[in-house]
């Protein structure tokens, strides 16, 4: 039987082997090779790492990308925050259980327009929008798919309107949906947790520190080279 300190040292390692992937871009997919993408109207798919339990998601941000030859604009009332959806029975437990988990980027503030309300993006411009807040964060509990089965999508839904050349704001609105498939590495039980709960949070603070940094130094060294 595992002892806790294994248990709390084995939670530390899937928080930090998550944070140095963090930065890693998706793959992309062609939707058509799964039918959980139309299932769920993704206009463009991504797949990430496979999964075990007590992987922790968090970290999550979305770009938003203008391909038109015209400005668009994003009203935030409009806008559905991105959706985590289990798959196969896999049980996730979203931290903090609320809805404030996501927050608009400082890039994406700085698109604000005063006069119209919204956020502005030029035409062929991209923008880091979203992102989860710091402490936000998705854990997997449970697991019984078979290794490489779909156990969670999130999606990403934007909607946009066009900015005509006279600067008319086009009232029929664009609807986008970016959509992120993760697989099963395979079924596991559930490792109980230590009872001792200051130890164990202690730790959790300790690996969140870790990641934190690890995550600066990757930034840094971006955007140095």
């Amino acid at each position: 039987m595992p002892t806790k300190k294994s248990i709390s040292f084995s939670i530390i390692v899937s928080i930090l082997s998550f944070v140095s992937i963090s930065n890693a871009a998706y793959t992309e997919l062609d939707c058509s090779v799964d039918p959980i993408f139309s299932e769920y109207s993704c206009n463009q798919c991504f797949e990430w790492e496979s999964q075990a339990v007590w992987s922790n998601i968090w970290f999550m941000s979305d770009q938003w990308i203008n391909t038109w030859s015209t400005p668009l604009i994003l009203f935030k009332d409009e806008q559905d925050n991105p959706e985590m959806i289990p798959l196969n029975w896999a049980i996730w437990q979203q931290v903090p259980n609320s809805t404030d988990f996501w927050e608009y980027t400082s890039n994406m503030e700085d698109l604000y327009n005063d006069v119209e309300w919204g956020y502005i993006l030029l035409p062929w411009q991209s923008v880091d929008w979203i992102q989860s807040k710091l402490w936000s964060a998705y854990t997997l509990l449970e697991n019984a798919s078979l290794e490489w089965e779909n156990i969670w999508l999130i999606t990403y839904p934007i909607v946009a309107h066009r900015i005509s050349s006279s600067d008319d704001i086009e009232v029929e609105p664009i609807n986008y949906k970016e959509c992120v498939l993760f697989k099963s590495a395979g079924p596991t039980q559930p490792v109980e947790l230590p009872e001792t709960w200051p130890e164990s949070m202690l730790l959790l603070l300790v690996a969140m520190l870790l990641g934190l940094w690890l995550l600066k130094i990757t930034k840094s060294s971006n955007q140095n080279s």
